[in-house]
C-alpha cells in the first residue's frame, strides 16, 4: 500500500534529501486501537522533504500485512519517525485510513456467488444483496439506497378522515386534504392521498325518569350526563341526558310538597318525564272569600287536573274582587310565582292525599266542617265547588263565604 508523508523537524523545517527511519503500525477500531500489523522501514526524503513508502514491504515486527481483514475497520496508520535514519523515534502521528485500496479489500472480501450473467451486488448496510440482471437499454435507478431497474416505485395510500389524520409512516398530523410524501419503505416511495371532512356533532336532548336506553348505541344510562355515541360520515351523535329523581308523595319538592304525579290519561302526562301537582307548604293565613258573587266567570268552569291555572287566570281577568285566586297567584311560596287556586279535581287530590301532604285543618273524617275553595264555578254566578276536609263532602259553596285556601302549582 503506497504511503507518502512530508517530514519536518520540531522547528517545522523540512527534512530534505536525508535518510530517515520509520516505524509504521496499523491500528484497528480507533486512533488508540489494537495494532494488527507493525513494521519498520528506512528511506530517504527528496528535495521537497517527501518520503515515499510501500507499506507491507518493510521489516515486520508484528502481524502479517496480507491477512489484514480490511472489512473489519475502521483502520488508522500510526507513524513514528527517527530523523537520523535509526530507530530512536521522536516524532509520531496517527491518521485514519479513509479508504482502502480495492485490491487489498477484495483480497479478503467474501461475496455471494452469482446466479446469472449480469447480476450485480449492492451493500444495504448489513449484507450484500443481489440485483437481478436487467434487459438491453434498461435504466438502473438509485431509489432510496436501492439500485432499481426502471423508475422508482411508489406506494400511494388513499385515506378519508374526519377532522385530522395522523400518518403512522412519519407520525405527522394533517388537518387539510392533499397529497403528501412520507418516508420510503424497503426502497419504495410512500405517498398519502388524503381527504379531510370536518367533524360535526348531532345532539339529542332527553329527559327520563329512571334508566334511559339510547337507540343510537343500545346503551342504558342511569345517571344524568353527556354521552358520545356512534360516528357516521364524520357526524358524531351526542346525548345530553337528564334523569329526574322525583320524591314520594308528601315530600318537600320545588317550593312545596309533592301532592300528585300525573298518570296515563291526565293532561300533560309524559312517560319519560315526570309531571305532577305540588301543594303549598301550608294554607293561607286566613280564610278568604272566593269573591265575584253574582258574576259568572267565562271559562272558570274547568274541573280536570291541570286546569286550575287557567281557571285562576280567568277569574282574576274578569273580576276585580277575586280574593282567593289573587292570594294564590301572589303567594310566592318557595320563590315560585306560578301558584294558583286548584280546580275541583285538583282539590279532590289534595283531600285524598291530605295526610301525606299535611297542614290541613280537620283531616280526619267526621271531625268537623273545614271547607276549602276550588277555582271551579258551580254552574251559576253565585257558587263555586268546595271540599270539606272534615266530612269529605264535595259540593257548592257561596262565593261570599269565608273558606280556607291551599295554593298549588304544576311541574
Amino acid at each position: 500500500m503506497s504511503y507518502q508523508e512530508v517530514i519536518r523537524n520540531n522547528a517545522n523545517a523540512l527534512i530534505t534529501s536525508s535518510p530517515i527511519g520509520m516505524k509504521i503500525s496499523i491500528l484497528q477500531g480507533s486512533s488508540t486501537g489494537t495494532a494488527v500489523y507493525v513494521e519498520t522501514q528506512t528511506s530517504n526524503t527528496n528535495a521537497n522533504g517527501l518520503v515515499s513508502l510501500e507499506i507491507g514491504t518493510g521489516t515486520p515486527l508484528f502481524g502479517t500485512f496480507a491477512v489484514i481483514n480490511w472489512a473489519s475497520g475502521p483502520y488508522f496508520i500510526k507513524t513514528e519517525t527517527d530523523l537520523s535514519g535509526g530507530s530512536n523515534y521522536t516524532i509520531s502521528g496517527t491518521k485514519e485510513l479513509m479508504s482502502v485500496p480495492y485490491a487489498l479489500f477484495s483480497a479478503n472480501a467474501t461475496l455471494p456467488a452469482g446466479t446469472a450473467v449480469g447480476e450485480m451486488m449492492y451493500w444495504n448496510g448489513n449484507t450484500w444483496v443481489a440485483v437481478a440482471p436487467g434487459v438491453n437499454n434498461q435504466t438502473l435507478t438509485f431509489c432510496s439506497g436501492v439500485p432499481t431497474w426502471g423508475p422508482c416505485p411508489t406506494n400511494n395510500i388513499i385515506v378519508n378522515a374526519c377532522g385530522s389524520y395522523v400518518w403512522a409512516n412519519n407520525n405527522q398530523t394533517y388537518t387539510t386534504s392533499g397529497t403528501y410524501t412520507g418516508n420510503p419503505v424497503n426502497g419504495v416511495a410512500q405517498t398519502l392521498s388524503l381527504t379531510i371532512t370536518p367533524s360535526t356533532t348531532n345532539t339529542t336532548t332527553a329527559n327520563s325518569t329512571g334508566a334511559y336506553t339510547w337507540a343510537n348505541n343500545g346503551q342504558t344510562y342511569t345517571v344524568s350526563g353527556t354521552y358520545t355515541g356512534t360516528t357516521t360520515n364524520c357526524v358524531t351523535e351526542v346525548l345530553v341526558l337528564t334523569i329526574s329523581t322525583v320524591p314520594a308523595i308528601g315530600q318537600v319538592y320545588q317550593g312545596g310538597v309533592l301532592a300528585y304525579l300525573l298518570q296515563p290519561g291526565d293532561q300533560g302526562y309524559d312517560a319519560n318525564v315526570p309531571h305532577g301537582l305540588i301543594a303549598a307548604p301550608n294554607d293561607m293565613v286566613e280564610t278568604l272569600q272566593w269573591g265575584c258573587g253574582g258574576t259568572l266567570i267565562n271559562g272558570a268552569d274547568l274541573t280536570s287536573v291541570g286546569s286550575g291555572e287557567q281557571n285562576t287566570l280567568d277569574i282574576i281577568t274578569e273580576c276585580i274582587f277575586s280574593f282567593a285566586a289573587t292570594a294564590c297567584l301572589s303567594s310566592g311560596f318557595g320563590g315560585y310565582n306560578d301558584w294558583y287556586l286548584p280546580s275541583r279535581d285538583e282539590l279532590t287530590i289534595l283531600y285524598q292525599n291530605r295526610v301525606a301532604i299535611g297542614g290541613f285543618t280537620n283531616t280526619n273524617i267526621g271531625s268537623g266542617f273545614e271547607y276549602y275553595w276550588s277555582s271551579t264555578e258551580y254552574n251559576n254566578s253565585s257558587f263555586a265547588w268546595v271540599r270539606d276536609f272534615g266530612s269529605g263532602y264535595s259540593g257548592n259553596g257561596g262565593k261570599n263565604g269565608y273558606y280556607r285556601v291551599r295554593a298549588v302549582r304544576t311541574f
